[in-house]
């Protein structure tokens, strides 16, 4: 029965959490859209993003804090349960906010913003030294493209609900790996 309650309790703060760190990654994604017209505020999405599984981390803590006494033990199944299902709630609502953003309010903009960088002359001489060095094969391989204009044109016609699932199939493989690593920084031993 303590098992069960347990599950339901690490469930319920997950949801919440689940919340903040979507709205976090739906913050992230945002910020991504205006760094491709304002490269300024590219690191500031990489500091976002770099510290997504800090917050992660943060918001099991304050799990912890919440269900333990003080000195009280906090295990490893506990901290691992409640990270992974906050990544999971967080995944459903940053894919929404993907899949609303690309279907009802960006127009193509966010690839129009990525030819515009693409056709800039510091960013074809760039791409021109990674294409010489054969970096881009796969993506032109997996596109059917043979350069970067067309690369963009095959992600334009993806639909918004694939953009959506692939926020969903990276979180589904990145999740448990991040989980494992806050449960381990978040357990504690009991003091009694």
């Amino acid at each position: 029965m303590e098992r069960k309650d347990t599950f339901r309790q690490a469930n319920a703060y997950a949801m919440t959490h689940g919340i903040v760190l979507g709205a976090w990654g739906i913050a992230t994604l945002l910020l991504t859209v205006v760094s491709l017209q304002r490269p300024l505020f590219a690191f500031a999405t990489d500091t976002l993003l770099v510290l997504s599984p800090f917050v992660a981390a943060a918001l099991t803590i304050r799990f912890r804090q919440k269900t333990c006494r003080p000195g009280e033990a906090f295990s490893f199944g506990s901290g691992y349960i409640h990270t992974m299902l906050e990544g999971l709630y967080a995944c459903v609502w940053i894919a929404l906010g993907v899949f609303v953003y690309f279907s009802y309010m960006d127009g193509g903009a966010f690839f129009d913003s990525l030819e515009a960088m693409f056709a800039q002359p510091e960013s074809q001489e760039l791409v021109a030294r990674l294409d010489g060095m054969g970096y881009f094969d796969d993506l032109y391989a997996a596109t059917g493209a043979e350069n970067m204009g067309q690369v963009v044109g095959a992600l334009r016609e993806l639909s918004p609900a694939n953009y959506a699932g692939m926020v969903v199939s990276t979180t589904l493989f990145t999740a448990p790996v991040i989980s494992l690593f806050v449960a381990l920084l978040t357990m504690r031993r009991s003091r009694y």
